[in-house]
């Protein structure tokens, strides 16, 4: 009879836990990339010839907007990746620190 499967000794709970979850966070980020932009404005139809909106008034754009109201919008999709991308860190740190203080 043979001897039962023996992993490497160098394979672990912490080296399977770290290739997994580099797995699912690769696998979130093409499952990301493949989404629609629900900001593109090229999908958009133009509106109809009659109803077309006349040019906004400087002025009070001037007094409704914030110092970054236009670049937040203009750059919406890369400050959201940003955040998920560094929440992705901070939980990879944390779940990383929790297996290290499990291990000693």
């Amino acid at each position: 009879m043979t001897p039962r499967f023996q992993p490497p000794t160098w394979l672990n709970r912490q080296i399977i836990a770290q290739i997994v979850l580099v797995i699912l966070f690769l696998a979130l980020c093409a499952w990301i990339s493949v989404q629609p932009n629900p900001f593109d404005a090229a999908s958009l139809p133009p509106p109809p010839a009659e109803e077309t909106p006349g040019a906004p008034n400087p002025t009070q754009l001037m007094l409704n907007a914030t110092a970054f109201q236009v670049e937040i919008e203009e750059n919406r999709d890369q400050t959201l990746g940003i955040v998920f991308g560094g929440i992705m860190l901070v939980g990879l740190i944390v779940a990383s620190t929790l297996l290290v203080i499990g291990k000693k």
